[in-house]
C-alpha cells in the first residue's frame, strides 16, 4: 500500500508501521507512537483500581 507523502506527513508517520485492526476499520500508526500509545495506556490501566469483571 502506498500512502501519499502529504498523509504520512499529516499522519507523522516514519518508515515503520504498525497496522492496526480497530473494529470494523484498520489504523495506519507510526511503529514508536503506537508503542508509546500502548505504554501509556497500560500504565493507566495498571493504576486503576477498578477490578476487572468476573476476577476477584
Amino acid at each position: 500500500m502506498t500512502i501519499p507523502p502529504a498523509l504520512r506527513e499529516y499522519a507523522g508517520l516514519g518508515r515503520e508501521l504498525a497496522v492496526i485492526g480497530a473494529g470494523t476499520r484498520a489504523e495506519i500508526w507510526d511503529a514508536q507512537a503506537w508503542n508509546e500509545y500502548l505504554a501509556e495506556k497500560e500504565t493507566a490501566f495498571s493504576e486503576t483500581d477498578d477490578p476487572i469483571p468476573g476476577i476477584l
